[in-house]
């Protein structure tokens, strides 16, 4: 059953990716959570196929599949060993960071100044320990 925070931590993720399917991405282009993540890892810069691996924190069969969809509609560019948003990429990120911060203002304004900072502190931790556990290699089961 987990710890009132797992429990949380749960119920959040799943919550935020419900919105980010239904309210956010309809309508758009990506037609995933990862392509998403994908074209805001590759908004900054271009990057090598093997590094945006690593950086997603996904399974690389779905990094793979986002990649290969992604190009398909001209999402991204690929070029050997190296990948880049398109310009048609970029516009449809841009759309998308729209609706993104509209909701994101939503939250943050309903939630106090003392709770938002409790709450970075926390999901930071978490995702530190998260972080740590992946990198070990240690198995979790």
């Amino acid at each position: 059953m987990g710890t009132p925070l797992q429990q949380e931590i749960g119920q959040m993720e799943r919550t935020l990716a419900a919105l980010l399917a239904e309210r956010v991405l309809e309508g758009s282009p990506f037609t995933s959570m990862t392509e998403w993540v994908m074209a805001n890892v590759l908004d900054t810069a271009s990057s090598a196929i093997a590094d945006l691996r690593t950086a997603m924190a996904a399974r690389p069969r779905d990094v793979d599949v986002a990649l290969e969809r992604m190009a398909v509609v001209g999402l991204l560019v690929k070029d050997d060993d190296t990948v880049r948003l398109s310009d048609a990429g970029r516009a449809a990120l841009h759309a998308v960071r729209v609706k993104t911060s509209y909701a994101a203002s939503r939250i943050d304004d309903a939630v106090t100044a003392a709770d938002r900072d409790a709450a970075v502190r926390v999901l930071a931790a978490v995702r530190r320990i998260a972080a740590d556990l992946r990198e070990s290699g240690i198995p979790v089961w």
